[in-house]
């Protein structure tokens, strides 16, 4: 009884180290049997996270080691292989420091890459959080943009959306910013460059000028006499001519005809002479042309199509005026658009006229209006001589 109580005393004193015995006994129960793994295998098998135990667990394995202890105790009573409780528990606390060495062993052995296996274990990292941290590692090793870079992209991205300029608008754009020139102002212009350009005229050329204008209207009166006279002739000559070609038709018929009378007497019987007749018209028939064949063409082909109703009709109608419609350009839209201003503006007045041609012709200097006055009195004088 006492051994029994010594021994029971004193596994209900150690009995909470005892937890630990699942843990050691698990790694070297698998070492033997680790040898046809491969090298990660044995590595992940042995380093095997350990679980925590709660306080019921660890009160039930105490309970199962006491009744282990009491098991022994008999079978050491029986057997008295052992004398003393002293050498139980000496031999007690040794296996307990070899356990306890085993432990701080096997958590020192504990790697940094187990404790990074066993987080990623209890916090998976998912696909954004990847990305996130490369996009981070991006920005980070990226150089930075300048502001000249930034203004250089943005004026880019400006210009490529922005619209392309036609043919059409340049032409009215320009259109716009040039000054409008109107048919008035077109006109003084011309006038006054075609000034410039005469010479002042005397009386002499004036009356050359008017016979040379009155010889040519002569010379054109007898052209135009002249061809009257001879479209005259030649509608006389058409005339003659087609009344010869009235009279060989009219031998012609006559001709034919007393051939058609002497064939039909020849001919015996009502059959012979309608076959007879029948020859001769077909001698007679002009021959058909190609413009002929077509009309009969197109009128067998009008009488087997359908008759059309009034909408057909007018559809049909709407869809051909569609068809031959000009396509308007923009430019000639402005063109009109302009031609109808114009015609809108109202008339300007002779005085009007006269200071629009003042203000475009150039202003006479005193030397100039010298020289003309005595190019004036020269003439006056020369003509008075």
């Amino acid at each position: 009884m006492d051994q029994n109580y010594l021994i029971n005393l004193v596994f209900g004193l150690f009995g909470s180290k005892k937890e630990v015995e699942p843990r050691i006994s698990r790694p070297r129960a698998h070492v033997s049997e680790l040898d046809g793994l491969t090298g990660v295998t044995r590595y992940l098998k042995s380093q095997e996270v350990v679980p925590v135990l709660s306080g019921v667990t660890r009160y039930l394995k105490n309970l199962e080691a006491l009744s282990a202890a009491n098991e022994v105790a008999d079978s050491l009573e029986s057997q008295k292989e052992v004398s003393t409780a002293q050498e139980v528990v000496d031999h007690l606390e040794n296996y307990e420091e070899a356990l306890t060495a085993d432990v701080g062993q096997e958590q020192e052995t504990v790697s940094s890459v187990t404790k990074y296996l066993e987080k990623l274990d209890q916090f998976p990292v998912s696909s954004v959080a990847k990305y996130m941290a490369r996009q981070a590692i991006f920005a980070k090793n990226a150089p930075k943009i300048s502001s000249v870079a930034k203004y250089v992209t943005k004026q880019a991205s400006v210009t490529r959306k922005a619209p392309a300029v036609s043919s059409v608008a340049k032409y009215v754009e320009k259109q716009a910013k040039s000054p409008v020139i109107s048919s008035v102002s077109k006109y003084l212009i011309k006038q006054s460059i075609s000034a410039r350009n005469t010479a002042a005229v005397t009386k002499v050329g004036k009356y050359l000028e008017d016979e040379s204008i009155a010889a040519r209207k002569a010379a054109a009166a007898a052209i135009v006499a002249r061809y009257l006279e001879e479209q005259r002739l030649l509608a006389k000559e058409q005339e003659k001519e087609e009344e010869r070609e009235q009279q060989l038709a009219r031998e012609k018929e006559m001709q034919k005809a007393q051939e058609r009378a002497a064939a039909v007497a020849a001919a015996a019987t009502g059959v012979a002479r309608y076959l007879e007749e029948q020859a001769i018209l077909e001698k007679e028939k002009p021959p058909v042309s190609g413009v002929a064949k077509y009309v009969a063409k197109q009128i067998i082909s009008r009488k087997d199509a359908p008759i059309l109703s009034g909408v057909a009709k007018y559809v049909a109608r709407q869809a051909i005026h569609v068809k031959d419609a000009p396509i308007v350009s923009g430019v000639a839209k402005y063109v009109e658009r302009e031609s109808m201003t114009a015609k809108k503006t109202p008339k300007a007045s002779g005085v009007a006229k006269y200071m629009e041609k003042k203000a475009v012709s150039p202003a006479a200097s005193s030397v100039s209006k010298y020289m003309a006055r005595q190019n004036i009195a020269a003439k006056a004088s020369a003509e008075k001589a």
